[in-house]
């Protein structure tokens, strides 16, 4: 282990290598896996060269040795947030902030990323459905009916026609349950505009 300590000293402080270094400190920590030090020089160095994927990957081996100071459900808000900010994958982030919801751990934090994800302009249409439906759930279960209806008005804004005819119908049912009517005429207007044989809209108007 020594040869390995000194090349790696040698590449972080003398050679300006910190991604050779980060391999060695690596093979190092596969002969000293409970040396919380070396653990956080390599994550410092990963943190440095902005290596993403393989800090995420450190963190789960923390999470799974049950090793470091850090609450695990921490770790886990941070591999959500670093999958959405840093490496760009909305889909990962939502899968990981899924599961600390189901989990029950730092559910507003996570739902809070899953928000994000919904309001996020350039992610996949299907994954910013997915972030709906967990939202949806989660604030219908929990009667946040004002968040209920903030997060279906985001999904109008990418919604293709058909699915935004029934949100519109959705919202406009909401607003009248709150006796809204204004709001309720609003939404079936669009519904009318969007489908002019709707019965029900065209009778909701007159």
């Amino acid at each position: 282990g020594s040869l390995l300590e000194e090349a790696a000293q040698l590449a972080k402080d003398f050679a300006g290598q910190p991604a050779r270094a980060v391999g060695y400190l690596r093979q190092l920590l596969e002969l000293r896996p409970d040396d919380a030090q070396l653990e956080q020089s390599i994550e410092r160095l990963l943190e440095r060269i902005e290596n993403w994927t393989d800090l995420v990957g450190l963190w789960r081996r923390r999470l799974e040795l049950g090793s470091g100071d850090e609450k695990p459900a921490d770790i886990r808000l941070r591999i959500v947030v670093t999958f959405f900010d840093k490496v760009g994958d909305a889909a990962a982030a939502l899968a990981e902030a899924r599961a600390m919801v189901d989990d029950g751990v730092k559910v507003d934090e996570a739902l809070a990323v899953v928000e994000r994800i919904l309001g996020k302009t350039d992610a996949d249409v299907a994954v910013r459905n997915d972030a709906l439906a967990v939202l949806r759930a989660q604030y219908g279960a929990a009667d946040r009916n004002a968040d209920v209806e903030r997060v279906l008005a985001i999904a109008l804004t990418f919604a293709p026609e058909t699915e935004r005819i029934a949100l519109h119908r959705e919202l406009a049912r909401r607003a009248e349950e709150r006796g809204d009517p204004g709001a309720a005429l609003e939404h079936w207007a669009a519904v009318l505009g969007l489908d002019p044989t709707d019965e029900t809209a065209e009778e909701k108007l007159v």
